[in-house]
């Protein structure tokens, strides 16, 4: 990676990189600015998220107009918009900015494409994870991405978004990653393989609080 190559003299090309009228180019800028701890790239996906997505992911009413192939075309044209506005999205939670919570949280529960899901599940965990350390990550949001994990984790069927809620919700603290997994051990969806190695965390889960319990009861009172 270039950023790890040549350091912070590398910022200036990042920098340039979000002027570029590919948005992938942008995104990738913005990310390497990031790992640097520049988030002058925020602004720039806020704008392209604005873009793509201008209703959050609600339905257009204007393509009730439409028929025929221009309907076609343009429903074609809306999947690429929403793949490119939720990878922005994406990208976003990942420098710790919750502006694609509204879409990702409506994705993740309406959206039409499991890749999209996936993107949006993946978005919802990074702004968990990352509130978890930095509250004002969620500030002024009136949704919870917990919340909506947990109704996607009970309403989800398709085998690889169940995947994916499982491997994010490994990256939360436990006491969230344990509300995850019961919610997906008690939905029909997963497979019995999957559903048993996610009770097999939530032992690992148990036998780690009691471990932790008695070394606090046996640790040595403070004066």
């Amino acid at each position: 990676m270039l950023a790890a190559r040549v350091g912070q003299d590398a910022i200036p090309v990042f920098k340039e990189g979000l002027k570029d009228a590919d948005y992938r180019v942008r995104l990738t800028g913005a990310l390497l600015l990031g790992a640097f701890g520049d988030k002058s790239g925020i602004p720039v996906l806020r704008r392209d998220l604005a873009t793509f997505a201008p209703r959050n992911g609600e339905p257009d009413p204007n393509l009730m107009k439409l028929q025929g192939q221009e309907l076609i075309q343009a429903k074609r044209r809306k999947v690429t918009q929403m793949t490119n506005a939720i990878e922005v999205a994406e990208a976003l939670s990942r420098l710790g900015d919750a502006s694609g919570l509204p879409l990702a949280a409506r994705v993740a529960l309406e959206g039409e494409y499991g890749a999209h899901r996936m993107d949006a599940i993946n978005t919802l965990a990074n702004l968990v994870v990352g509130a978890a350390s930095d509250k004002s990550v969620l500030a002024g949001q009136t949704i919870d991405p917990e919340a909506v994990l947990l109704a996607a984790a009970e309403s989800e069927t398709e085998a690889g978004v169940i995947g994916t809620i499982m491997g994010d919700a490994a990256r939360l603290p436990r006491e969230k990653a344990r509300r995850v997994y019961e919610k997906l051990i008690a939905s029909p969806h997963p497979t019995e393989k999957d559903r048993e190695m996610m009770k097999g965390y939530l032992r690992l889960y148990d036998r780690e609080a009691k471990k932790q319990s008695k070394a606090q009861s046996t640790a040595p009172k403070k004066q």
